[in-house]
């Protein structure tokens, strides 16, 4: 009998044991704590190789037509006149004391005929010198009086320009003081209707409107660099 209770005993402590040793349902999850501080920023790494060119995009649509240019304006350097260069030839002529010949290849028959010719000037007795003035130039005396000097120009013939040299002073400018002068030429060919340009970037402007435009208007007009020539 006392066999029996100890087999009795025996089980019911194992099945006391294996009762305490069943693990029970896990539970509920916890809040999720604070975010720690970002730690330091790593070393660069090295930079990796470039990688294959994309294809290229589709192509824009045209832009707008541009405005249409003047590709045959000729335009001079700066050429000083030199006092060896005024003489008394032909003077009388034109009502002039003394005259100067200037050589320019772009003086055709068609430019004399339709084209314009503008000259401007500087360095010129009687005014600042850093002054540019058109031509026909023409300056009062000092006490603004009557009496003047004036540089003026025609097209005498294909391939030259005459500058002329008129006064009405008692004090007249030498050939060493007209000597100093520098001029530039430019010359825009048959473009004229009815007095007025009919293309090119001065398309609707007269003549005259051209020549009351100070040269760096001029210059803007046309894209004029300020030295430079297309003589040649």
């Amino acid at each position: 009998m006392k066999k029996i209770y100890l087999a009795l005993a025996i089980v019911a402590a194992l099945l006391t044991f294996e009762s305490c040793s069943r693990r029970g349902d896990t539970g509920d999850r916890g809040p999720t704590g604070t975010v720690g501080p970002n730690g330091p920023v790593g070393l660069q790494g090295p930079t990796g190789p470039q990688g294959p060119m994309g294809p290229a995009g589709p192509q824009g649509l045209a832009g707008p037509q541009g405005s249409a240019g003047i590709t045959n304006v000729t335009y001079s350097g700066w050429s000083v006149s030199g006092a060896a260069n005024w003489t008394t030839a032909n003077a009388t002529t034109y009502g002039a004391r003394l005259t100067y010949d200037r050589t320019a290849p772009g003086i055709t028959a068609a430019v004399m005929d339709n084209g314009v010719v503008l000259i401007f000037a500087r360095a010129v007795t009687g005014i600042p010198a850093t002054d540019i003035v058109p031509l026909p130039y023409r300056s009062r005396t000092a006490t603004g009086g009557i009496a003047t000097n004036i540089i003026d120009f025609i097209l005498n013939a294909t391939g030259n320009i005459r500058y002329m040299y008129k006064h009405s002073s008692t004090a007249p400018y030498t050939a060493a003081e007209l000597g100093t002068l520098e001029s530039r030429y430019i010359i825009i060919p048959g473009t004229v209707a009815g007095g007025r340009l009919s293309s090119g970037p001065a398309s609707g402007y007269f003549v005259d409107d051209l020549r009351n435009m100070k040269y760096s208007q001029i210059c803007a007009l046309f894209s004029i660099p300020e030295n430079g020539s297309t003589v040649k």
